[in-house]
Protein backbone atom coordinates (compact mmCIF):
# COMPACT_ATOMS: atom_id res chain seq x y z
CA UNK A 1 0.00 0.00 0.00
CA UNK A 2 2.57 2.22 1.05
CA UNK A 3 4.38 1.84 -2.83
CA UNK A 4 1.10 2.54 -4.35
CA UNK A 5 0.92 5.58 -2.35
CA UNK A 6 4.35 6.82 -3.12
CA UNK A 7 3.48 6.84 -6.76
CA UNK A 8 0.67 10.08 -6.86
CA UNK A 9 2.67 12.89 -7.66
CA UNK A 10 2.42 15.23 -4.60
CA UNK A 11 0.99 18.29 -7.68
CA UNK A 12 -2.34 15.65 -7.91
CA UNK A 13 -2.89 15.75 -4.40
CA UNK A 14 -2.77 19.67 -3.62
CA UNK A 15 -4.88 19.96 -6.40
CA UNK A 16 -7.45 17.57 -4.97
CA UNK A 17 -7.24 19.79 -1.78
CA UNK A 18 -7.44 22.90 -3.90
CA UNK A 19 -11.65 23.96 -4.68
CA UNK A 20 -12.17 23.29 -8.62
CA UNK A 21 -11.19 25.89 -10.87
CA UNK A 22 -8.64 27.57 -8.84
CA UNK A 23 -4.77 27.39 -9.52
CA UNK A 24 -1.66 27.13 -7.37
CA UNK A 25 1.85 26.70 -7.81
CA UNK A 26 3.20 23.23 -7.86
CA UNK A 27 6.04 24.10 -5.65
CA UNK A 28 3.52 25.62 -2.85
CA UNK A 29 2.28 23.33 -0.12
CA UNK A 30 -1.71 23.19 0.41
CA UNK A 31 -3.35 24.21 3.92
CA UNK A 32 -7.00 23.12 3.90
CA UNK A 33 -8.38 24.64 7.46
CA UNK A 34 -11.25 25.09 9.24
CA UNK A 35 -13.46 26.15 12.04
CA UNK A 36 -12.77 21.89 13.46
CA UNK A 37 -8.62 23.19 13.46
CA UNK A 38 -9.34 26.25 16.08
CA UNK A 39 -6.81 26.45 18.35
CA UNK A 40 -4.59 25.31 15.76
CA UNK A 41 -0.81 25.84 15.72
CA UNK A 42 -0.21 26.95 11.91
CA UNK A 43 3.36 26.92 10.50
CA UNK A 44 3.29 27.75 6.51
CA UNK A 45 5.75 28.70 4.52
CA UNK A 46 5.45 32.55 3.26
CA UNK A 47 4.72 31.43 -0.45
CA UNK A 48 2.36 28.29 0.64
CA UNK A 49 -1.69 28.40 -0.32
CA UNK A 50 -3.98 28.56 2.56
CA UNK A 51 -7.66 27.81 2.31
CA UNK A 52 -10.27 28.25 4.78
CA UNK A 53 -13.61 26.40 3.96
CA UNK A 54 -16.23 28.30 6.80
CA UNK A 55 -19.32 28.23 7.27
CA UNK A 56 -21.39 31.06 5.08
CA UNK A 57 -24.64 33.54 6.18
CA UNK A 58 -23.24 35.21 2.89
CA UNK A 59 -27.24 35.61 2.21
CA UNK A 60 -27.41 37.57 5.58
CA UNK A 61 -24.40 39.74 4.49
CA UNK A 62 -22.01 38.60 6.54
CA UNK A 63 -18.32 37.69 5.09
CA UNK A 64 -15.34 36.30 7.04
CA UNK A 65 -12.44 38.43 8.27
CA UNK A 66 -9.13 38.57 10.06
CA UNK A 67 -9.26 42.60 10.71
CA UNK A 68 -7.28 42.19 13.88
CA UNK A 69 -4.59 40.53 12.01
CA UNK A 70 -4.63 42.51 9.03
CA UNK A 71 -2.15 45.03 9.65
CA UNK A 72 0.25 42.35 10.40
CA UNK A 73 -0.26 41.67 6.35
CA UNK A 74 -3.14 38.97 6.85
CA UNK A 75 -5.44 39.00 4.46
CA UNK A 76 -8.88 36.58 3.55
CA UNK A 77 -10.34 36.71 0.58
CA UNK A 78 -13.16 34.49 -0.97
CA UNK A 79 -12.29 32.30 -3.51
CA UNK A 80 -14.61 33.18 -6.88
CA UNK A 81 -15.14 30.46 -9.31
CA UNK A 82 -15.14 31.60 -12.66
CA UNK A 83 -19.04 30.23 -13.94
CA UNK A 84 -17.82 29.49 -17.06
CA UNK A 85 -15.09 26.67 -16.27
CA UNK A 86 -18.12 24.91 -14.46
CA UNK A 87 -19.76 22.44 -16.28
CA UNK A 88 -23.53 22.86 -17.05
CA UNK A 89 -26.44 21.66 -14.50
CA UNK A 90 -28.55 19.46 -16.04
CA UNK A 91 -32.07 21.19 -16.29
CA UNK A 92 -33.14 18.58 -13.63
CA UNK A 93 -31.15 18.98 -11.13
CA UNK A 94 -32.29 22.16 -8.33
CA UNK A 95 -29.91 24.90 -7.77
CA UNK A 96 -29.25 25.94 -4.27
CA UNK A 97 -30.58 29.54 -3.32
CA UNK A 98 -29.86 31.31 -0.45
CA UNK A 99 -27.29 28.21 0.62
CA UNK A 100 -25.62 27.75 3.39
CA UNK A 101 -22.75 25.55 2.43
CA UNK A 102 -19.46 26.68 2.96
CA UNK A 103 -17.65 28.89 0.98
CA UNK A 104 -13.85 28.78 0.40
CA UNK A 105 -11.78 31.63 1.14
CA UNK A 106 -7.64 31.86 0.27
CA UNK A 107 -5.69 33.16 3.46
CA UNK A 108 -3.25 35.31 1.74
CA UNK A 109 0.11 35.45 4.39
CA UNK A 110 2.82 38.60 4.84
CA UNK A 111 4.86 38.79 1.56
CA UNK A 112 7.83 40.34 4.54
CA UNK A 113 8.71 37.27 5.95
CA UNK A 114 7.71 38.17 9.50
CA UNK A 115 8.18 34.94 11.60
CA UNK A 116 6.53 36.12 15.36
CA UNK A 117 3.69 34.24 16.02
CA UNK A 118 0.46 35.95 15.50
CA UNK A 119 -3.33 34.77 16.52
CA UNK A 120 -6.12 34.93 14.00
CA UNK A 121 -9.35 35.59 14.85
CA UNK A 122 -11.80 34.40 12.27
CA UNK A 123 -15.23 36.64 12.55
CA UNK A 124 -18.17 37.34 10.46
CA UNK A 125 -18.72 40.34 9.52
CA UNK A 126 -21.23 42.55 7.35
CA UNK A 127 -18.75 45.03 5.61
CA UNK A 128 -20.84 47.97 4.96
CA UNK A 129 -21.98 47.89 9.08
CA UNK A 130 -19.10 46.75 10.83
CA UNK A 131 -21.82 44.11 12.75
CA UNK A 132 -20.40 40.80 13.81
CA UNK A 133 -22.20 37.88 13.50
CA UNK A 134 -20.69 36.56 16.31
CA UNK A 135 -21.11 39.38 18.75
CA UNK A 136 -24.97 39.25 18.15
CA UNK A 137 -26.21 36.09 18.44
CA UNK A 138 -23.85 35.33 21.39
CA UNK A 139 -21.62 32.56 19.89
CA UNK A 140 -17.56 33.49 19.25
CA UNK A 141 -15.44 33.15 16.13
CA UNK A 142 -12.80 30.91 16.10
CA UNK A 143 -9.03 31.60 16.30
CA UNK A 144 -5.65 30.20 15.17
CA UNK A 145 -2.14 30.99 16.01
CA UNK A 146 0.56 30.78 13.10
CA UNK A 147 4.00 31.54 12.30
CA UNK A 148 5.62 32.09 9.53
CA UNK A 149 8.39 29.45 8.83
CA UNK A 150 11.11 31.19 7.51
CA UNK A 151 12.97 28.69 4.16
CA UNK A 152 16.84 29.38 4.26
CA UNK A 153 18.78 27.67 1.39
CA UNK A 154 21.25 25.08 3.08
CA UNK A 155 21.44 24.90 6.72
CA UNK A 156 19.31 27.64 8.73
CA UNK A 157 21.02 29.74 10.99
CA UNK A 158 20.29 27.81 14.42
CA UNK A 159 21.30 24.86 13.06
CA UNK A 160 24.71 26.83 12.05
CA UNK A 161 25.34 28.12 15.55
CA UNK A 162 24.46 24.73 17.01
CA UNK A 163 27.03 22.85 14.50
CA UNK A 164 29.71 25.43 15.68
CA UNK A 165 28.92 25.37 19.50
CA UNK A 166 29.81 21.68 19.06
CA UNK A 167 33.26 21.80 17.28
CA UNK A 168 33.98 24.35 19.79
CA UNK A 169 33.18 21.79 22.68
CA UNK A 170 35.29 19.41 20.78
Amino acid sequence: MAKSLARIPPASIKRALTPQGTTFEGSKDVWRIGPNDKESILEPRADDHIIMELPSHVTGGYLWSVTEAQAEGYVLKPLLIDSRNQLPVAASQDLPVGSSSPMNYSLELPRDGATAPVQLVFDEVQPWSGTSRHSESGSSAFALRTRLEAVEKGLSASTRQRLVQEAKAQ
